[in-house]
């Protein structure tokens, strides 16, 4: 298939208001982009394909990069709620004996 129809509907609201819908569910399978720039000539682009631009391809690395950064953080969390735990529960323990021993 190498046509594609599109119909959007205008719609007005009010005499100054007048109103394009596109819902969540069509926008959700395309590219979409608003540019409101000139308020003379608002526009709206829609494309099939994500955009290709320098940012895009470097985006997928700086995920990888903040997904690896928040594993080692929780990582780290993880490992002095545990280090804190064991503390205080030797820390309890040596405690009872002391008393125990005392007594």
């Amino acid at each position: 298939m190498t046509l594609c129809h599109l119909g959007i509907v205008g719609q007005k609201w009010a005499k100054t208001l007048d109103h394009w819908r596109l819902g969540e569910s069509f926008m959700q399978n395309f590219h979409v982009v608003f540019n409101a720039t000139d308020p003379e000539q608002l526009s709206v682009g829609i494309s099939g394909e994500p955009p290709k631009t320098a940012s895009s391809s470097h985006g997928g690395a700086l995920q990888t990069v903040a997904l690896t950064l928040c594993i080692i953080a929780m990582l780290v969390f993880v490992g002095l709620a545990a280090w804190c735990c064991i503390r205080q529960r030797q820390q309890r323990i040596k405690r009872e004996r002391l008393e125990f021993y005392q007594a």
